[in-house]
């Protein structure tokens, strides 16, 4: 049973639609990371963390675009100041990725939770020491679980050689003091950068860092002496040598560091994107999208009325869509097929029942009753008709002025001059969309407006059942295209789903045709190229649709997965490499793939094994988290959820040695 979110009626499990009000029923979602189900309220997935996209309503646009700044200018970025900027996307890196984190040399050593406290290894017999003495306050065996190492981690970071590290202590919901250790001399006392500190950045060679404290101060410093850039800064951003500097204040001004601090733009309310090498910035004010060169007195502005930045390229293309409402006559939708019947109805009189004095016999009398009661039958029958034509007619009526308002969005392609509209009947689920990295390729779905199918009037009783079909209707029907530059094509299938594209958009894979369970579909891949997007071609059936990725060139998903256990049949480029494999934790590197078989979700551990040219080893049994290292991989064995440690091991060139027991979790 389905209980309606707007006027609490119950209605019958698989609705779209409330038969009472109209408001739209949501299905289940599932987490596009780790495929499980999850309440489509959650802003992160409830088993992995993984950020949701959900439909937004206007209601929540401005409160979600606030919350999602940080996040979405996290892609955006140059990739030194990523160091840092906030726990989900780190989670995704360290899950996906496993080596992210900025500089470390050759990375002879390791990074791990002891005791709560953080502990460098160098993987030598008298190697380890610890970094930090009161990393939180409010620490405890449970803070740090073997999965928990990104809390911290994402605030570490080492020179290129692996001579300085940048640790945390005293943190404090990610408020922390900044320290830095020449990790070959770990008798010398830390250096203290700063108090209070929220994010930073660290040069290659490890010997200048620019931070931004809890009360907006922005300083550099040179591992002596801190100078201080700005007050009341928001974010900041920095070329890989941290030679340039541009920052945003408070008052929405963004600045260049410099002498006086040059102002490059006033009044901003969110940064989309900045260049590189800090050049260029792409930010929105009072709705409107504009460019703004540090060469250039005045911003360009690309556009008014914006309601979401898809994404901006290198090449200064950008998609983005605006907001609009498509309003619908019902009447459209309606085909009259009772139009000529009820022409020819007429309202039937009503019998009058025969006097007994104008008749002559009882039985002439009984003759007339008898004729009566014919009269009255086909009175009735008539009548009945004529009622329900009467209710026709104001049916008739309340659909000519009936209408309703559908959200939809316009998606515009702009090519570094000018904009281009590419389609104004977007889904209403097309807040986000589905787009390549690296190439201007991105998909979307567009309503179809054919009111040649429409409903007689005969199967509806009110304008509310309309409403109901138009609006299932309009999803069902809606009509799949891809963009390339504003070159648009359609993809054949309608019931593309979890489409994902190669990042240099040259390749589309989606799933289509799901069972009722929509827990398996079949896998298409298709080409794309100037000429727009080939013909499809057929990958495999009974394919999970939610964990469909592709890394390092290798076409990875699911088979016979069971999202309540988080476990399936790992399938890569075709063939079947492992069965019980947990979905949410795969990782990549340069061609091989690690994962868990055998997963056990209560215990939240299972055996971690190594695929690489199709071919599969075992590395070690009962391990419950992992993390890749340049050539060799951290796992944590045997972990004990009653004290909240384990064994932590290092497996390299097919050999495990042991690092340490009573581990918490890996950070580095």
């Amino acid at each position: 049973m389905i209980i309606c979110p707007k006027c609490k009626k119950e209605l019958k499990d698989g609705s779209k639609f409330c038969d009472a009000c109209g408001a739209k029923i949501t299905d289940t979602i599932f987490c596009p990371n780790c495929g499980n189900k999850t309440s489509k309220e959650s802003a992160f997935c409830e088993h992995c963390g993984t950020a949701i996209k959900k439909n937004v309503t206007a209601e929540t646009k401005a409160e979600e675009k606030s919350q999602n700044k940080e996040k979405r200018n996290f892609d955006k970025l140059p990739k030194r100041f990523r160091f840092g900027a906030i726990a989900i996307v780190v989670v995704l890196l360290i899950v996906f990725v496993g080596k992210q984190f900025v500089g470390g040399g050759n990375q002879e050593y390791c990074l791990y939770l002891k005791d709560g406290q953080m502990v460098y290894d160098d993987y030598s017999k008298d190697g380890d020491y610890k970094l930090t003495s009161h990393l939180t306050d409010e620490v405890s065996a449970s803070y740090f679980g073997p999965d928990q190492g990104y809390i911290v981690s994402r605030f570490v970071s080492f020179s290129e050689n692996g001579k300085y590290v940048f640790y945390p202590d005293k943190y404090d919901e990610d408020v922390f003091t900044l320290y830095c250790r020449n990790v070959k001399k770990p008798k010398e006392e830390p250096i203290k950068i700063a108090s209070d500190v929220t994010s930073y950045n660290v040069n290659k060679d490890g010997t200048k860092v620019i931070y931004l404290n809890e009360e907006g101060g922005l300083y550099s410093h040179d591992l002596k002496d801190s100078e201080k850039i700005a007050s009341d800064v928001t974010e900041f951003y920095v070329d890989e040598d941290l030679e340039k500097v541009g920052f945003l204040k408070s008052d929405g001004g963004y600045y260049l560091h410099n002498k006086d601090n040059e102002k490059i733009a006033s009044d901003i309310e969110s940064i989309e994107h900045v260049s590189d090498d800090l050049s260029v910035i792409y930010y929105e004010k009072e709705e409107g999208l504009y460019r703004q060169s540090e060469d250039e007195e005045d911003p360009t502005k690309i556009s008014s009325d914006i309601c979401a930045v898809q994404n901006i390229y290198d090449s200064g293309e950008i998609y983005y869509t605006k907001e609009d409402t498509l309003e619908l006559n019902l009447s459209d939708y309606v085909i009259d097929d009772m139009a000529e019947a009820d022409q020819a109805l007429t309202e039937p009189e009503y019998p009058e029942y025969p006097d007994y004095s104008d008749y002559d016999s009882d039985e002439e009398y009984d003759e007339a009753v008898e004729a009566y009661e014919d009269a009255w039958d086909e009175y009735d029958d008539a009548s009945n008709l004529y009622y329900e034509k009467e209710l026709r007619d104001e049916l008739r009526e309340s659909l000519q002025d009936s209408t309703i308002d559908v959200e939809v969005y316009s998606l515009y392609y702009y090519d570094g001059k000018e904009s281009v509209a590419l389609s104004k009947n977007l889904t209403s689920n097309s807040y986000y969309l589905s787009y390549a990295q690296d190439s201007p390729v991105i998909m979307y779905k567009e309503y179809n407006q054919d009111t040649s199918a429409g409903v007689k009037l005969s199967e509806i009783e009110s304008t509310y059942e309309v409403e109901n079909l138009v609006r299932e209707n309009l999803e069902s029907t809606a009509i799949s295209y891809v963009a390339i530059g504003e070159q648009t094509s359609m993809l054949e299938q309608k019931n593309a789903t979890q489409i994902q594209f190669s990042s240099d958009g040259k390749e589309l894979f989606y799933v289509e045709d799901l069972a009722d369970d929509e827990e398996s579909g079949d896998l298409y891949k298709a080409n794309i190229s100037e000429k727009g997007v080939q013909k499809p071609e057929f990958v495999d059936e009974d394919v999970y649709p939610y964990l469909l990725r592709q890394v390092d060139n290798h076409l990875i998903y699911f088979k016979n997965y069971d999202s309540n256990n988080n476990r399936g049949d790992l399938w890569v480029d075709g063939k079947e490499v492992d069965s019980d494999v947990c979905g949410y934790k795969l990782y990549f590197n340069e061609g091989a793939i690690f994962y868990y078989s055998d997963w056990n979700e209560d215990k939240r551990n299972g055996t971690l094994k190594l695929y690489k040219k199709d071919k599969t080893t075992k590395i070690a049994d009962d391990v419950y988290s992992c993390m890749l290292k340049e050539d060799s991989i951290l796992y944590l064995h045997d972990f004990s959820w009653n004290s909240y440690t384990g064994s932590l091991f290092r497996y390299e060139n097919g050999n495990s040695e042991k690092i340490s027991d009573d581990v918490n979790c890996i950070i580095f």
